[in-house]
């Protein structure tokens, strides 16, 4: 994540509202582990807790009402899995007692994170009946564009992208940095430290255990899930609307930065297990 930090006061982790917006991120990154050690033990204490710290994240922080999808995803994923396997080694195999196994399980896992999800509902609905707010961030739009809508999660996502504040506002550093505007070895250092990262990637990638189709697909696809997700609520109101066009990138870029790391260490790993660059390049040379 390092490598490619970007310089902007959203999407920077050790400058972006200290403690406010960072805090529960890991929270909620801790209910994600409870979850996968819940998979692995099957020790129901583990997916309580995962609810638990669901819960407390969404007490910090609204957004969180939208990312119920990945533990959900997780819980559905996982259950198949399980119990496909366990279908295949059956000498019974009752294809209806099967998908009424796992309708009942995955219904019971996920009700670790409706139930939380619920009451928070109805005491956030509670709260505003007696305390309306008048921010309009907080506001669905009266004129709500599809189109505006599509921009601001494509907008608040630019920032996250590598190298992209940095080279966009190159002539901003500049005037911050004197000395850039004359020193070529400025843009030297930047190629060779990008050259030691590969190469230091790439022996990370070698130690690293193999990971199943099926896995690699499925954090591919919570990772991108995961870039969007958190600008869905804002996509939606009267402030964010009006501003769909000028802003690139907001506070809720954090969260996409992290899901933009992921995305793409999962799309390296499954070039390094699948398309083995060093197998295309011997077949070739």
């Amino acid at each position: 994540m390092l490598a490619f930090l970007p310089i902007s006061p959203y999407t920077n982790p050790f400058i972006c509202y200290p403690l406010l917006f960072s805090v529960h991120f890991p929270i909620f990154l801790g209910s994600l582990l409870f979850l996968c050690h819940y998979f692995k033990t099957r020790t129901s204490i583990y997916l309580y807790l995962s609810g638990l710290f669901y819960f407390i994240a969404l007490l910090n922080y609204e957004v969180y009402v939208v990312f119920i999808i990945i533990p959900l995803l997780l819980i559905v994923f996982n259950n198949f899995q399980t119990l496909e396997f366990a279908f295949k080694t059956s000498q019974k195999q009752d294809k209806k007692h099967f998908t009424h196994l796992f309708s009942k399980k995955t219904l019971l896992n996920s009700l670790a994170y409706i139930v939380p999800l619920v009451i928070y509902l109805i005491c956030y609905w509670g709260f505003r009946q007696i305390y309306p707010s008048d921010y309009e961030g907080s506001s669905l739009s009266n004129n709500f564009s599809i189109s505006k809508a599509l921009q601001i999660l494509i907008n608040f996502n630019k920032t996250t992208l590598p190298g992209y504040v940095f080279f966009s506002k190159i002539d901003l550093v500049k005037n911050y940095f004197p000395l850039l505007k004359t020193h070529s070895l400025f843009f030297v250092g930047i190629t060779l430290k990008s050259i030691l990262i590969l190469f230091l990637l790439h022996q990370l990638l070698i130690h690293i255990k193999p990971i199943s189709y099926r896995k690699l697909s499925m954090g591919i696809t919570l990772s991108f899930m995961a870039l969007f997700l958190p600008h869905i609520l804002l996509s939606v109101t009267e402030k964010y609307q009006m501003y769909a066009t000028s802003f690139k990138g907001y506070v809720s870029s954090y969260w996409s930065f992290f899901a933009m790391a992921c995305f793409i260490c999962f799309i390296l790993i499954g070039i390094h297990q699948y398309i083995k660059p060093t197998n295309l390049l011997k077949s070739h040379f």
